[in-house]
């Protein structure tokens, strides 16, 4: 999320010089590959020991955690929109709206679902 956050501070600062827009293209890419690496480490975790999710699920601090993934998404989503959409154009925000509706409806479930759990 930090990385995220960045590129876009950086992509949205008011006062720019000639390299800044590459430093939050770099910030960007990074915080893609932190998030997608640290996904599939969390995916392979759990469908090799399914009981420790449903350990985590039960437990009241380490299920608050769930929240952290559409938080992550949404800093991607966003950098797309200011980055990716202005160089690649209508396409690009047509997959951003689209990667926007998932990660809502992933943090509407997360927000039922994890105090329904506890």
């Amino acid at each position: 999320m930090g990385t995220g956050i960045t590129a876009i501070l950086l992509q949205n600062l008011p006062y720019q010089f000639p390299g800044l827009h590459y430093i939050a293209v770099v910030l960007f890419i990074l915080n893609v590959i932190i998030f997608f690496l640290f996904l599939t480490i969390s995916i392979t975790r759990y469908c090799l020991w399914p009981d420790k999710f449903k350990a985590m699920l039960a437990h009241p601090a380490h299920s608050m955690l769930l929240g952290t993934f559409p938080m992550g998404f949404a800093t991607i989503i966003n950098c797309i929109v200011f980055i990716c959409v202005p160089v690649w154009g209508e396409w690009a925000s047509r997959f951003a709206w689209g990667l926007w509706w998932i990660d809502a409806a992933v943090s509407v479930a997360i927000c039922y679902f994890v105090p329904f759990m506890l």
